[in-house]
């Protein structure tokens, strides 16, 4: 299924779900070389639960869905959350 709106993106993501982070808006925690592979833990309507991304963490890391302007759907498999702004913050693909 393509995306099309914030609501394909989260009716397509379920646990067990892989997404690759492809993007993420430079700060100061270092990544790894991207992309990142992660796989969906917890679904909840207002954010998912994935494997880690950062060196060092343990547990989970969250993703909170912000209102839909907050999320750019930029292909029929890739999404990018956006700040208020509109500066991108990561952007993933599905697997």
């Amino acid at each position: 299924m393509a995306l099309k709106t914030f609501a394909d993106v989260k009716r397509r993501i379920e646990v067990g779900t892989k997404l690759d982070m492809t993007y993420y808006r430079p700060s100061r925690v270092a990544l790894p070389t991207l992309p990142v592979r992660r796989t969906v833990l917890i679904v909840q309507s207002n954010a998912v639960a994935m494997t880690a991304a950062f060196p060092g963490k343990t547990g989970p890391s969250w993703l909170y869905w912000g209102k839909a302007s907050e999320c750019r759907v930029d292909g029929p498999d890739t999404f990018s959350i956006l700040e208020e702004d509109g500066e991108v913050i990561a952007t993933y693909r599905f697997v």
